[in-house]
C-alpha cells in the first residue's frame, strides 16, 4: 500500500531580476524554504505559515537593526545588502497585491453590469495585508525608524500602557487582527505573554480569499477513499475535475499549478511520485524551482484535489529562528536594535534596550470547490522586550484504482 504526502504552496514568483520586488520575493521563498525544513523536521503534523506575513514583519524590525544582529537578520531572511532596496522590495510586492485585488474588482464589477469576459472573476479576489506598532504609551522610538514603516510598511505607532493594563493592551492587539482577518483569527496573543516589560509589539495580518479561475463542479465532489498515514481508510470529501492547469511530471516530481480567479495569484501543488522520498523531495525544492514552475505551461489534467481545512494551534518561532542563526535578537547582551529602542522624553531620553523573547503566529487555511481562504496573523513581543502561504498536507492519502493519484495528465 502507498503513501504520499502532499505540499500545497502559495509563494512569490520571481524571475531572478534585479530588482528591488525580485529580491524580495527570492528572499521571501527561500527565508520559506528554511522555514519549512525546520518545521519539517520537529513537526510530525501538518504544516502551515505565510512567508509573506512572518518577512513583512521581520523586515520591519530589520529597519531598527544594527551591528551583529543587523548581519545575522540579513543573512537568515536572505536580504540584500541594500537596506533601502528591501523596504522598497516589500512596499513593491504589497502594492502589487493591491494592484491585483483592484483589477479582480474591477472586473468583478464589469461582470455584474454585463461587461463579461473569459477571465472575468465570480467574486472578486481579496488581499488584505496590514503591518501594526503597538508601543508603551509615554515612550518613544527614533523618528527615522517611523518615518521608514510609514512609507514603507503603512504603519505608526499606536501607543497602550502595557504597564498599568496589560489585559487592556492585549484585548487591543487582538481585536486589530480579528478585524484585519475578517474575524478568523482572534488571541493571537495568549494571555499573560504581556506585562509591565511590554514596550513595544510589531505586527503583521495576513487575510486571502479568492475563487479558482475554473471551479470544480459539484457534481464532481463526493466522499472517495483515503488513507491517513497510509493504513487507515476513510472516506473524505474530494473534488474531480478535468482543467487546463500549469503541470509537469519530473525527476521523480508531479507538479501542479492551479490559477485563482483572474490567472495573476496560483496554488502550486508538488506531490512525489514515490511516497517514500518525500524527505528528499522537502530539502532538494529551492527558490529558482519554486520560480520556474510558477510559469509552468497549462496542459489538460484531471486533478483531485481533497477539501481541507488546516487551522493549527498558536505557534511560537523562536526556536527555529534561532536554529536557523538569528540568535543576537534574543540575547539581551548582544542585541542590537537601536532603532527600536524606547526612550522616556522626560527623563532625559533614558532609553532601554531591547531583545526579543516572543514570536507568536496563528493561521488556518480552507480549501473548498469554489475557492480558497487563508487568514494568518504573526506578532513580535519586544518585551524588556522580552512576523503567500505554506502548506504541507499530509493526514490523508487517496488511493485511486491501485494507484496513489493525485493529479491524472491527460
Amino acid at each position: 500500500m502507498k503513501t504520499a504526502s502532499f505540499l500545497f504552496l502559495l509563494g512569490c514568483a520571481s524571475l531572478h531580476g534585479a530588482t528591488p520586488q525580485d529580491q524580495a520575493a527570492n528572499a521571501i521563498n527561500q527565508f520559506g524554504l528554511d522555514l519549512y525544513r525546520a518545521e519539517s523536521a520537529t513537526l510530525s503534523g501538518n504544516i502551515l505559515f505565510s512567508p509573506y506575513s512572518l518577512q513583512n514583519a521581520l523586515a520591519m524590525a530589520y529597519a531598527g537593526a544594527d551591528g551583529d544582529t543587523h548581519k545575522e537578520m540579513q543573512r537568515v531572511l536572505h536580504y540584500a545588502s541594500d537596506d533601502e532596496g528591501v523596504n522598497r522590495g516589500f512596499a513593491a510586492l504589497n502594492d502589487n497585491l493591491a494592484s491585483i485585488v483592484q483589477h479582480s474588482k474591477k472586473a468583478h464589477a464589469s461582470d455584474a453590469s454585463g461587461e463579461t469576459s473569459p477571465d472575468s472573476p465570480s467574486t472578486p479576489i481579496e488581499v488584505e495585508s496590514a503591518n501594526k506598532l503597538f508601543l508603551q504609551s509615554g515612550w518613544q522610538i527614533e523618528a527615522p525608524f517611523i518615518s521608514v514603516v510609514k512609507q514603507y510598511y503603512g504603519t505608526e505607532p499606536e501607543s497602550h500602557d502595557f504597564r498599568e493594563n496589560p489585559k487592556a493592551g492585549r484585548e487591543a492587539i487582538n481585536q486589530w487582527v480579528k478585524k484585519q482577518t475578517h474575524d478568523r483569527i482572534q488571541d493571537i496573543i495568549p494571555d499573560g505573554v504581556l506585562g509591565q516589560d511590554t514596550r513595544l509589539v510589531l505586527a503583521n495580518a495576513l487575510y486571502f480569499r479568492a475563487g479558482w479561475q475554473e471551479q470544480f463542479s459539484h457534481e464532481g465532489t463526493e466522499l472517495r477513499d483515503f488513507f491517513v498515514n497510509g493504513r487507515n481508510k476513510q472516506f473524505v470529501s474530494t473534488m474531480r475535475e478535468s482543467l487546463k492547469l500549469g503541470y509537469r511530471k519530473s525527476h521523480g516530481l508531479t507538479v501542479v499549478t492551479v490559477p485563482y480567479e483572474g490567472r495573476k495569484i496560483q496554488f502550486l501543488i508538488i506531490m512525489p511520485d514515490d511516497p517514500a522520498s518525500f524527505a528528499r523531495t522537502e530539502k532538494s525544492i529551492s527558490a529558482s524551482d519554486l520560480a520556474e514552475w510558477s510559469r509552468l505551461k497549462p496542459q489538460s489534467v484531471i486533478l483531485y484535489l481533497p477539501r481541507f481545512k488546516l487551522e493549527p494551534d498558536v505557534m511560537a518561532l523562536r526556536k527555529e529562528l534561532i536554529q536557523l542563526g538569528l540568535k543576537t535578537a534574543f540575547d539581551q547582551p548582544k542585541v542590537r536594535l537601536p532603532n527600536l529602542d524606547p526612550r522616556l522624553p522626560h527623563l532625559g531620553n533614558a532609553r532601554l534596550a531591547l531583545q526579543v523573547p516572543h514570536l507568536f503566529f496563528k493561521r488556518t487555511l480552507e480549501v473548498r470547490r469554489c475557492l480558497a481562504e487563508l487568514r494568518h496573523q504573526f506578532s513580535q513581543r519586544p518585551g524588556q522586550f522580552r512576523q503567500l502561504l505554506w502548506a504541507k498536507y499530509h493526514q490523508h492519502h487517496q488511493k485511486h484504482h491501485n494507484h496513489v493519484r493525485y493529479a491524472e495528465h491527460r
